[in-house]
């Protein structure tokens, strides 16, 4: 074995000192591995799944509501940048709790999204308030790692 190298205790792949888990799913810090356990170490919780469902709403919402606006998306009128940055930023609202998945981060992005639905509620704004209610319920659903 190299220095500055540690064997996985369950498949004795041999991972740098700073690895935190090992590629067969062994955590080096609790000893809990998902190949023993049967679960994964990460967090694929119901938090993580209702943020995806959310952005996934978002996105859709936002090609949606850009179809249906006057004129809509097509070939012959081609993209006005100004109305694309306009469905553009709730998705991106969206997609930060995709990018730092923290609790915290879904409730702002949960604030947010609601904000720009009732802004918008006379026009686009009720395309995404589906998704500000799955977001808000993903910023209430707390990760495994915070239940322990």
């Amino acid at each position: 074995m190299q220095l500055g190298a540690k064997a996985c205790p369950v498949c004795k792949l041999v991972s740098p000192v700073i690895a935190v888990e090992c590629d067969c799913g062994d955590d080096f810090a609790s000893g809990r591995s998902w190949a023993r356990d049967g679960k994964r170490s990460r967090d694929y919780g119901a938090g993580a799944i209702l943020t995806w469902a959310s952005l996934g709403l978002t996105i859709a919402a936002a090609v949606f509501a850009g179809a249906a606006s006057n004129g809509g998306w097509s070939l012959s009128h081609g993209l006005d940048r100004n109305r694309v940055a306009g469905f553009m930023v709730p998705v991106f609202m969206a997609l930060l709790p995709v990018v730092f998945p923290k609790q915290a981060t879904r409730t702002v992005s949960a604030l947010l999204l609601l904000g720009v639905s009732m802004i918008g509620l006379a026009s686009i704004g009720m395309f995404f308030i589906p998704a500000a209610i799955v977001m808000g319920v993903a910023a209430c659903a707390r990760s495994e790692s915070e239940r322990t």
